[in-house]
């Protein structure tokens, strides 16, 4: 699968208007919490590789996430479970060798999403993300935006959604 998607900084209430480019859809709201692990000098981080275990919303469990360009990334996703699936392990040490994986951030995301429609079909969902990020005893709080295509959508939409994201 891939993901095709951008995201942006967004002070707290920071609201978004499509008037005239997009329709949004009805809001649903839930919190995810993900663990993200890498390896103890940063590796995959640096790859623009991400590994994660996340419980909430409609994805839940582990995901593995590579970059292909720069909205892009090939993106695998296994059932939930206590270690990290054979298959994702393999992917890792396949381009990393045999290193250690290490929880490295817990990220808790109050999400809000709503379906975008361009002429009265979906094209991406919009993500109002309100995100408390800990690792090693300290916490960060922050908010961001982000924009990710339906499936079957045109890559070019993401420039035509981004000019209210800015």
């Amino acid at each position: 699968m891939h993901e095709v998607e951008r995201k942006y900084e967004a002070p707290g209430g920071a609201r978004v208007f499509f008037d005239d480019v997009a329709t949004l859809g009805e809001a649903q709201s839930f919190t995810l919490r993900a663990t993200y692990l890498d390896t103890p000098d940063h590796r995959l981080n640096q790859a623009g590789w991400l590994l994660r275990r996340r419980g909430g919303g409609h994805d839940a469990g582990w995901h593995l996430k590579r970059p292909l360009d720069a909205d892009t990334r090939t993106e695998q996703q296994w059932p939930d479970a206590a270690r990290v699936p054979e298959e994702a392990r393999a992917l890792v040490s396949g381009s990393f060798g045999n290193v250690p994986l290490v929880p490295v951030v817990t990220l808790v995301t109050e999400r809000t999403e709503r379906p975008v429609s361009l002429e009265g079909r979906e094209v991406a969902l919009l993500a109002s993300d309100h995100v408390v990020g800990s690792t090693s005893g300290r916490e960060t709080v922050w908010g961001e935006l982000e924009v990710e295509l339906v499936a079957d959508a045109d890559p070019a939409l993401l420039d035509v959604l981004e000019a209210p994201l800015l």
